[in-house]
């Protein structure tokens, strides 16, 4: 799993672009939208607080916030719960499907492979 599927995701979801996300602005659904995706990064990728924030040139503080802000938003509004939820399936399965074609590729490269080298005996 790569950031720019998590990026990507939340983007679709809310409806923004992701460079919505890069513009320094204290828009709240775009405030919101950059937490998000930082808590998942957080999550999913292990990316330490300085990592998340960089990704927006933000410093740790602001990720940490973010990470707080997210959690604790996800554990009081069902709402909020179910976007989020909604948001991690949407990456999850995206992120099997991509294992599942990246392993597909594979396997039809290994066949090739084993194909070449029989037609060379």
């Amino acid at each position: 799993m790569k950031i720019e599927l998590i990026q990507q995701t939340v983007c679709d979801f809310y409806g923004l672009k992701n460079s919505d996300l890069l513009v320094r602005t204290r828009k709240r659904h775009i405030v919101f939208a950059r937490q998000i995706v930082m808590y998942l990064s957080i999550f999913y990728l292990k990316y330490t607080f300085k990592k998340s924030g960089e990704i927006y040139g933000l410093n740790h503080a602001t990720a940490l916030h973010a990470n707080k802000t997210i959690k604790n938003i996800y554990d009081t509004s069902k709402t909020y719960r179910r976007q989020i939820d909604e948001i991690k399936k949407i990456i999850e399965g995206e992120s099997l499907y991509n294992s599942i074609v990246i392993k597909h590729i594979d396997l039809l490269q290994l066949s090739i492979n084993y194909t070449n080298s029989i037609i060379q005996l």
